[in-house]
């Protein structure tokens, strides 16, 4: 009976020890995650729909809300064209834009808009996913809008 148990279990403790021994090498070698590769602006490049939203005041402090969405597309180059639908205090209006940006190695960088409406607005923008994602917010004086875009 001695001898049956032994034999069956050094079998069981030969291939414990291999697979301790597999998952010891693994931990001395972990996985290692890569950041982001640095950005310029030809890595914003691709059609994009977007949404902002906030709110703006004027110099009497009277607040006014404000919402946009469309769709814009970036050259590659630091130009871009648009149109959007625009809520401004409940007042919709359609418009289209065309701007110009910059894209820094960080993937941080800036943008400036002009729309057919005669409205100007400059934003900062933090490009994520490999360019896929945009988020932006506006850096103009008395006006708390952000927003977000995706690449199509």
């Amino acid at each position: 009976m001695k001898s049956l148990i032994t034999v069956s279990i050094v079998p069981l403790a030969a291939a414990g020890a291999a697979i301790l021994a597999v998952l010891g090498f693994q931990s001395l070698h972990p996985r290692i995650a890569h950041a982001q590769q640095g950005c310029s602006a030809s890595s914003f490049n691709a059609p994009y729909s977007y949404n902002v939203t906030g709110t703006y005041y004027d110099n009497a402090g009277n607040v006014y809300a404000y919402g946009d969405a469309g769709t814009f597309t970036p050259d590659g180059n630091g130009n871009l064209t648009g149109s959007d639908t625009v809520s401004n205090d409940g007042a919709i209006g359609h418009r289209t834009f065309t701007g110009s940006y910059s894209v820094n190695a960080n993937c941080s960088g800036s943008a400036k808009f002009q729309f057919s409406d005669g409205m100007n607005a400059s934003m900062d923008l933090f490009l994520g996913n490999g360019g896929k994602s945009v988020n932006f917010i506006d850096t103009d004086s008395n006006v708390i809008v952000t927003g977000n875009a995706t690449a199509q």
